[in-house]
């Protein structure tokens, strides 16, 4: 017998962190021969909060990993497509600039959705151009002058 679906009734595989179900969902749509998913049915099958789920497919789209092409579905396009696709941001942004200052490239955004932190915080590593940065630090810079510094670090 099938239990009705509920967010309630759907919990990480136990044992499992955010981190190690992320993973699995990246290896599982790299694995599978088809390309385009329903995102709910994926949540389930995978054991992932929807919430939760969503929150990493709108991060995985904004580096190139999948386009979301209908509000429950994705194509999946892999890693072959992060590195372009940060490099475009990048030079979106004005990062190559040589006459464009930090404020510029990461302006005041008050859109505070998981998508643009997710662009604001690549720009911003580009920018200064480290590979580690503490998140602490990055959110204050990000929300710099606005009072939604707590969101921004939970988001990043």
């Amino acid at each position: 017998m099938q239990i009705p679906y509920s967010e309630r009734n759907i919990k990480y595989a136990k044992g499992e962190s955010l981190a190690t179900s992320i993973k699995n969902l990246i290896r599982y749509c790299t694995e599978s021969p088809q390309t385009l998913f329903n995102m709910h049915e994926l949540s389930i099958q995978l054991k992932f909060p929807r919430r939760r789920f969503y929150d990493v497919i709108n991060v995985l789209s904004s580096i190139g990993f999948c386009d979301r092409v209908e509000p429950v579905s994705m194509v999946w396009k892999g890693k072959k497509c992060v590195q372009e696709t940060i490099l475009d941001l990048l030079r979106r942004a004005g990062v190559f600039s040589e006459s464009v200052r930090l404020n510029t490239i990461v302006p005041l955004n008050l859109c505070t959705s998981i998508s643009k932190m997710t662009e604001a915080f690549f720009v911003l590593l580009g920018a200064i151009g480290r590979r580690e940065i503490d998140l602490k630090e990055a959110s204050i810079f990000i929300a710099r002058g606005t009072y939604r510094v707590k969101t921004v670090t939970h988001k990043l």
